[in-house]
């Protein structure tokens, strides 16, 4: 080869085997790379050299050289190719790749700042593919950030990633070639794992991992995690703090996406996941990683493909068989004349968390098990809490091979391979209310549905209980959340005329979405209410919790248009937010005809207004706490606002349900959500059907701003 070098660097025109250099494209920790030309083939391709100061190392020499065999065998597309490697006259290594064309991640990000979950979707599962094959060869890349991933195209013009520099890898099982010395400690430490702050040897895939979710973080956020000029700080922030929530610097992102990643940066490596390849499934599983208006990717298209090398295949078969297999007929339809399939869990084996006090459906005289008066089971309450990034990861893989098929991919009841003549239920129209909805939607997974003698949703029953709950904590997922504050409940037109074709629509969405617990004729009697552990209100009564007018009165149109928008916090009704308004009204409008009370009342409804909030103040609150406990809240709501006076345990709806008084000190638990202006309104006009009093009879309006402040306080 040539010898024309400036300086240890090669000059355009140098010779490298085969191949005449070009230009220099850059240099890094270890070593240069040239962009060079085959001079027959004229295939254009990257050489990479060690820097003349490091080639006395040995120890980087042999990393080098491990690099360039190890990345070589792995044959996968979004890992750099290795075309050859040798040794210069002068000593050096080298090692010849193809060429990409693009930039790496780190330029992006600087240029771009965060990106669109989509797209980080998409290119975080090309990574976790990658990184999947490279820790079945036994490589552990350890020093996995931006600077090492590629962003370049394919032949189709899609983007493509691909992982570069597996310098410092780290072949597991082979001690002749484990480099680092115990206590060193390797890579970028803005993108570092416990595992190698702490110097720890015993690394593994889930250390990639870890350092993958930091990425994935700045893609999302455009920052890491942590930030920090010390590198000793850097160390210790991974070592030992959280990472900040990633929704609290990209709101925007899906929560579930959210979750994920904020599993990929648990401390303990067993939290996190437990192989590149159960994270690329976890995020397909999501369905953000399409391109905007392309359809919802086939879940046969979503299944991991067969390991290349090491792995278990008989766990990736079972996977795919449940992908192609499992969700041909998940369809959930409830309406109105629906019957609930009485034998999916088994006869006399009644499915986990079933309703009674006993554990087993209590029988009515028709054979249908009637609502517990004690309510559901504790055993039968969701055990995992709405954030639970884990939860949520492994509900969106049991989804996607279950369900996503007809309810599609983010629940918006579209999916491609619906059976004919059923319409799937959407899941993104209710918001993520605790408690009773949950449980609902426990027992129609593990019951299926079966509607005019058709079994039009599967019993899931085959399912593990812990699995069970993991779905449905995916589900709530999938709708947004409850509005907040009187503006976003509020219409934006009036009600428009009633006319033949919004009382069809009414009706029509009314059977669709809300029959199968209110039941045909508005009277409570769905047959979904055997889930619910309770009797769902009795619209024929015309009685109404979330309300603008006195305790007994009928409310407004308004009153019920917010209802419909932001379903109950404490109970099964979901929020409609998504529905178009003109369905609302047309939703309302059926609603009211369900009641004759509606069609006798003459005069129009008295309203409760609500006056201007005061100033915030300590003396405001000290007055709401002494009204408080002067009007006897105490005994229902307890001396320090949790829900557990002395009355508690005996409070019942007009209907019998068992009533738990709101625990003021956990948000968000108010029937018509948490804004200051909702809170004072349900606490003045009192629920309807409930033992809560009116409270207008006990404060006056400055008073009853005070006891809202009070109250407010109380939140954790």
């Amino acid at each position: 080869m040539s010898a024309q070098q400036d300086g240890g660097r090669f000059q355009v025109g140098s010779r490298v085997g085969n191949f005449v250099v070009e230009s220099l494209l850059g240099e890094g920790a270890m070593g240069a790379v040239y962009l060079a030309q085959h001079d027959t083939l004229r295939r254009k391709v990257a050489i990479k050299v060690l820097l003349p100061a490091l080639a006395a190392d040995r120890g980087l020499v042999e990393r080098y050289i491990d690099e360039a065999r190890v990345v070589s065998g792995l044959g996968h597309p979004g890992v750099v190719q290795v075309l050859d490697f040798g040794t210069l006259p002068d000593g050096r290594r080298y090692s010849v790749m193809e060429y990409l064309q693009g930039e790496d991640l780190e330029h992006v990000l600087r240029r771009e700042g965060r990106m669109e979950p989509w797209r980080v979707a998409r290119l975080g599962a090309q990574i976790a593919d990658a990184l999947a094959v490279a820790h079945e060869a036994g490589v552990v890349h350890r020093d996995l950030k931006p600077a090492n991933l590629f962003v370049t195209r394919d032949a189709s013009g899609e983007e493509q990633i691909k992982i570069l520099d597996f310098g410092i890898a780290k072949l597991l099982g082979d001690g002749e070639v484990t480099r680092t010395k115990a206590g060193t400690v390797m890579g970028t430490p803005q993108y570092l794992s416990p595992e190698q702050a702490t110097g720890r040897t015993d690394l593994d895939g889930r250390s990639d991992m870890y350092s993958l979710g930091v990425c994935l973080y700045e893609m999302l956020a455009g920052r890491p995690p942590f930030v920090s000029n010390n590198t000793i700080e850097l160390l210790m922030n991974h070592a030992k703090d959280p990472a900040p929530p990633l929704l609290g610097l990209a709101p925007a992102t899906p929560p579930a996406l959210a979750a994920l990643v904020m599993r990929c940066l648990e401390k303990d490596r067993a939290a996190r996941f437990s192989s590149a390849r159960e994270l690329r499934v976890s995020v397909l599983a999501l369905g953000v990683g399409q391109l905007p208006g392309q359809t919802n990717v086939s879940t046969a298209a979503l299944a991991p493909p067969v390991a290349r090398s090491g792995g278990s295949k008989k766990g990736l078969v079972a996977v795919i068989v449940l992908a192609l297999l499992g969700a041909a007929v998940a369809a959930i339809v409830l309406s109105g004349g629906g019957k609930q399939d009485k034998g999916a869990a088994g006869a006399g084996n009644p499915p986990s968390g079933s309703l009674s006090a006993s554990g087993s459906p209590a029988a009515s005289p028709s054979g249908s098990p009637t609502p517990s008066p004690g309510g559901p089971s504790l055993a039968s309450r969701n055990p995992f809490r709405a954030d639970d990034a884990r939860a949520i990861a492994a509900g969106a893989a049991i989804w996607t091979s279950k369900c996503a098929r007809c309810h599609g991919q983010s629940g918006e009841g579209d999916g491609k391979d619906t059976p004919p003549g059923l319409q799937p239920k959407s899941f993104a129209d209710a918001h993520a209310v605790p408690g009773l909805l949950d449980l609902y939607r426990f027992e129609i997974i593990r019951r299926g549905v079966e509607q005019d003698g058709k079994q039009t949703m599967p019993a899931f029953a085959d399912l593990s209980e812990d699995d069970t709950w993991k779905l449905v904590t995916f589900i709530a997922t999938l709708a947004p959340p409850m509005p907040a504050g009187a503006a976003a409940l509020a219409p934006s037109a009036p009600k428009p005329e009633l006319d033949s074709a919004l009382q069809r629509r009414g009706a029509q969405l009314y059977k669709l979405k809300c029959a199968s617990c209110h039941g045909k004729r508005g009277k409570g009697d769905g047959p979904a209410r055997e889930f619910l552990g309770r009797f769902p209100a009795d619209l024929t009564a015309g009685v109404y919790k979330l309300r603008s007018t006195p305790k007994g009165l009928l409310p407004t149109d308004e009153d019920i248009f917010a209802t419909l928008t932001a379903g109950m916090g404490v109970g099964g009704m979901p929020a409609f937010a998504k529905l178009p308004e003109l369905d609302r009204w047309a939703l309302v409008a059926h609603v009211e005809s369900l009641s004759s009370r509606f069609a006798k009342q003459k005069e129009p409804p008295e309203v409760i207004a609500v006056p201007a909030r005061p100033a915030p103040s300590a003396a405001a609150r000290e007055r709401g706490k002494k009204a408080y406990e002067a009007a006897g809240c105490p005994q229902c709501h307890g001396d320090s606002g949790r829900g557990d006076g002395p009355k508690a345990a005996d409070l019942k709806d007009a209907r019998g349900n068992p009533v738990k008084p709101s625990d003021f000190t956990a948000p968000f638990t108010w029937i018509s959500g948490s804004a200051p202006e909702q809170l004072y309104r349900t606490m003045m006009t009192g629920v309807g059907g409930t033992p809560m009093p009116q409270g207008s009879d006990f404060f006056s309006d400055s008073e009853g701003w005070d006891v809202v402040e009070y109250l407010l306080s109380l939140a954790r």
